[in-house]
């Protein structure tokens, strides 16, 4: 029927709005980790693509140290918090997802270099369910 057909429809908007409603969650709180991470005091100029970690003093002060934990050996006034990598857009990238986060970048290059990309980019549009959006 058309109501059942509607309702179809609609069950997919709705699992896309979620979907859309946790990507944006996840966005906001990579942004506030960011800010966070940004605030703790640092001694030194960070630069893009270099590994920073993260330290908290017995005081309770967090540091920032080009000195990873292995270097530092067993210390006890210090405790590690993390590993970041800075990105270029000035991100954090945590140790552990920098391989997941290479991919997902390399697969977005590969993508805006496509010759499908950029002949829709010259011709400024997209194609969307067999429409043309400007």
């Amino acid at each position: 029927s058309v109501k059942n057909k509607a309702l179809n429809k609609l069950e997919v908007i709705g699992e896309q709005i979620k979907f859309l409603h946790r990507q944006a969650m996840s966005i906001l709180k990579e942004a506030t980790d960011d800010s966070q991470l940004h605030n703790v005091p640092c001694n030194l100029v960070k630069i893009p693509g270099n590994i920073y970690h993260l330290y908290q003093r017995e005081s309770g002060e967090k540091i920032w140290s080009l000195i990873s934990p292995a270097e530092f050996g067993p210390d006890k006034k210090l405790t590690h918090l993390g590993s970041y990598r800075l990105e270029i857009d000035r991100s954090f990238t945590p140790i552990d997802k920098i391989q997941s986060y290479q991919s997902k970048r390399q697969f977005a290059e590969t993508l805006l270099e496509s010759k499908d990309f950029k002949i829709l980019a010259l011709e400024g549009k997209t194609k969307i369910d067999n429409e043309d959006v400007e």
